[in-house]
């Protein structure tokens, strides 16, 4: 009997993969692209100056766009914050919501993850996009703010009709 179980449960995730197949590639994409930026710009220092986009290499142990930076004790918060938050984003992928709802939720477990892997790597954030007039930051935090941003109109498109 737990032959059976086991087997039912290994066909429920690879129908889960089939059937998402799509929103992971991309959702890998994502993660890669956020992740060698980080690379290149911190191997190469590289650093622009008087664009309307400059790079600007730092570091942060804060959240989204450098918020509630601080002590060591607050990236561990974080670390395990984003483990619960791609539990619950990976949950609400198995409901199989709308494709763009799903979008959403892809955007931000890629966001989560770019970060995550930076606070286990280096024990802070990589952030590199400096456009002057707000808190430098990187790809998963656009990715993050994005999947954010669509969740909210989602959440209300959904709850106004």
């Amino acid at each position: 009997m737990k032959h059976s179980t086991n087997l039912n449960y290994c066909q429920k995730i690879f129908s889960f993969f089939k059937q998402n197949m799509l929103l992971l590639f991309f959702g890998l994409i994502m993660l890669a692209s956020d992740q060698l930026t980080k690379y290149f710009i911190k191997r190469s220092a590289l650093t622009t100056t008087g664009h309307l986009i400059d790079i600007t290499y730092t570091t942060n142990t804060g959240t989204l766009f450098s918020l509630f930076s601080g002590t060591y004790l607050i990236n561990i918060v974080f670390i395990v914050l984003s483990i619960f938050a791609i539990m619950f984003l990976t949950y609400l992928l198995r409901l199989k919501e709308s494709h763009l709802t799903n979008f959403s939720y892809i955007l931000l477990i890629s966001g989560i993850l770019g970060n995550f892997i930076d606070r286990l790597l280096y024990g802070s954030v990589i952030d590199w996009i400096n456009i002057h007039f707000w808190p430098i930051f990187n790809l998963a935090d656009l990715f993050l703010f994005i999947g954010i941003f669509l969740s909210i109109l989602f959440l209300i498109k959904n709850n106004s009709g």
